[in-house]
């Protein structure tokens, strides 16, 4: 199917391709409705979706949990330096 949309002249090779997914994802992320959630909560419900689903990208979090891709970023870092400092 990608080769199909390539000898259509959509796109010009398989990189350019998934250079144009990634970057719709990521707009969709960051011009999605984000709700204000205080620090905590967002810290809580963040660490309860990744304990759920195991293994997520942050842009799949964004836009499950409607929060901000630099929120869902920054809480992910913190929550893996809690685990390295054993503060959990």
């Amino acid at each position: 199917m990608i080769q199909e949309l390539i000898y259509a002249g959509e796109f010009s090779n398989v990189s350019a391709f998934l250079l144009a997914v990634v970057m719709e994802k990521l707009e969709t992320c960051s011009a999605g409705a984000c709700r204000a959630v205080d620090e905590r909560a967002e810290r809580h419900e963040i660490k309860d979706y990744f304990k759920t689903k195991g293994e997520a990208y942050p842009s799949d979090a964004c836009l499950d949990l409607g929060l901000g891709y630099d929120q869902i970023c920054r809480a992910i870092e913190d929550l893996n330096s809690e685990v390295m400092l054993g503060d959990t």
